[in-house]
């Protein structure tokens, strides 16, 4: 490359990088755009000499683009802007160092973890590239964090570094499922519903004993959690007091994620409670949509004459998912009532043409059967 064609790549390198610090965020994603499409082998040198440059942000930005050809003057630059850089320059080298899985990294990056004086935002992007650079030096420290009930009260519609904590010791997989386990029965709300959270993602099986407890927690957000472990990790153990929870919860937000957990465990023991889901208006459409839909995979004809009434469900949803279901079941005695709401569909509150169109399929779906 002539020296006039490196200016040139300098010069424009560094315009990308300065486009990247616009209060216009489409101006900043055409230049991360225009970045990953850049020539390394055109533009090496350049990007050489921006890892010396006064500019902080352009030596992050180059050293990304080097970090497989050059890993070892990357790390350097990125370890030093980690512990001298500002803040927002600190949040972007942390997401580098935890894509790239530097281990040397971990040390600095847990101080930024531990230390609650610092802004949320950055405790939480230390916790999860810990979990990707995934050293088991930094499960302790995580667990303390998890466990820290004195840290800000977790709020369900935040993350929180207790959150995040809890999430990157899922990356370690089996090492951690006893931290979760054990503080199921001793912690507040927040580490319960956490722990939840948690054990689902880990999927194992013996953690289905220690959660089915948790369906009667008096804390909301806690039995909501737990349904989702458990159709995360699809015992059918679970489908009893699943299915009980179904019949007795109140909040439809629970409800919602107990049906879905239902339709991934497919136990015939949640058939009656689905059909109570799918029969009771004050239920949530998408929790009656996604029962009529498990309906269907569970292949018991005792359900269709409730789908049959719900193709004239006021929700296109609702009726769609009824529809699909009868077809699975190869119910051919609804193509009457199947053809009649497709003939009428003014009949029907809510009409929608792509409802329309899915029911129609159905309809053709179970008449050629």
């Amino acid at each position: 490359m002539t020296n006039t064609e490196n200016e040139f790549y300098i010069d424009h390198f560094k315009e990308l990088v300065s486009r990247l610090k616009s209060s216009d965020w489409k101006v900043r994603n055409l230049a991360r755009k225009e970045l990953r499409e850049l020539d390394n082998s055109k533009s090496y040198k350049t990007l050489i000499e921006a890892l010396d440059s006064p500019d902080p942000y352009v030596q992050l930005v180059a050293a990304n683009h080097l970090f497989t050809q050059e890993q070892t003057r990357s790390i350097e630059v990125l370890l030093s802007l980690l512990v001298n850089g500002k803040a927002s320059l600190q949040l972007e080298t942390i997401n580098a160092l935890g894509r790239f899985r530097v281990n040397r990294a971990v040390e600095p990056i847990l101080q930024i973890l531990i230390d609650k004086n610092l802004q949320i935002w950055l405790r939480n992007a230390a916790g999860k590239a810990l979990g990707e650079i995934n050293d088991t030096r930094a499960i302790t420290p995580l667990t303390n964090v998890f466990l820290d009930e004195s840290d800000v009260e977790l709020d369900i519609n935040d993350v929180g570094a207790r959150e995040v904590a809890a999430i990157s010791l899922t990356k370690f997989g089996s090492k951690t499922s006893q931290v979760f386990l054990a503080s199921i029965a001793k912690g507040n709300n927040g580490t319960r519903w956490l722990a939840a959270l948690a054990l689902g993602k880990l999927g194992n099986r013996e953690a289905t004993p220690y959660l089915i407890p948790l369906l009667s927690d008096e804390d909301v957000t806690v039995r909501r959690y737990t349904a989702v472990a458990l159709g995360q990790i699809r015992d059918k153990r679970a489908a009893e007091a699943l299915s009980r929870l179904l019949q007795i919860e109140k909040n439809n937000y629970v409800r919602e994620k107990v049906v879905l957990a239902l339709g991934e465990i497919a136990d015939m023991r949640s058939l009656e409670p689905l059909m109570h889901i799918l029969e009771t208006p004050s239920s949530a459409s998408s929790s009656r949509a996604k029962a009529a839909e498990i309906l269907g995979e569970l292949g018991d004809i005792k359900a269709a004459t409730l789908l049959i009434q719900a193709l004239k469900d006021k929700e296109a949803d609702v009726r769609v998912k009824s529809a699909q279901a009868l077809a699975h079941l190869g119910f051919k005695k609804a193509l009457p009532d199947l053809e009649w709401i497709i003939q009428n569909p003014n009949g029907v509150r809510h009409y929608n043409q792509i409802a329309q169109d899915a029911l129609l399929k159905a309809f053709e779906d179970l008449k050629n059967l």
